[in-house]
């Protein structure tokens, strides 16, 4: 084997050993649960009903929430919050809030509508004011709404 080809062989049997020797994955310390599954492992009070509001895809990687005086619920999703330090991917900011309407009254969301996008990292939400406050650290947005039209 001439010696320019020696480290490539090298390379490629160290390649075959690490992954010749590599662990299985292991399995998950618990069972992810589907909605209808948590809800049946709850307990409540009696007289009171549990039951999923909104669960994904509707809502995807939830952080913080707020109801507004119509019963809205409104939602910060973080979906880059994960990689928000190092933008690895070089998405800019995913973040948006999005309101979550029960327009039939059976106490599950029918209707939902993006508010604002490209918000980077939101932690917080606040209504009031004309407006919403979002936490996006290090700053306190606020997003004016005074016509209400969201």
């Amino acid at each position: 084997m001439s010696a320019r080809l020696l480290p490539q062989a090298l390379s490629i049997c160290l390649l075959l050993l690490s992954l010749a020797h590599a662990e299985p994955p292991k399995e998950a310390a618990f069972k992810y649960l589907s909605p209808d599954e948590a809800i049946a492992k709850m307990k409540s009070p009696e007289g009171f009903v549990v039951n999923a509001f909104a669960a994904e895809p509707d809502c995807q990687q939830p952080f913080a929430f707020t109801f507004d005086e119509r019963g809205r619920v409104w939602l910060c999703e973080n979906l880059n919050y994960e990689t928000r330090r190092s933008d690895l991917y070089n998405l800019g900011p995913q973040g948006r809030i999005v309101i979550l309407t029960d327009t039939d009254g059976d106490g599950e969301m029918d209707e939902r509508k993006v508010f604002k996008d490209k918000i980077m990292f939101p932690t917080g939400i606040a209504l009031g004011h004309g407006g919403v406050w979002v936490g996006s650290p290090p700053n306190l947005l606020f997003i004016p709404d005074r016509n209400r039209d969201d």
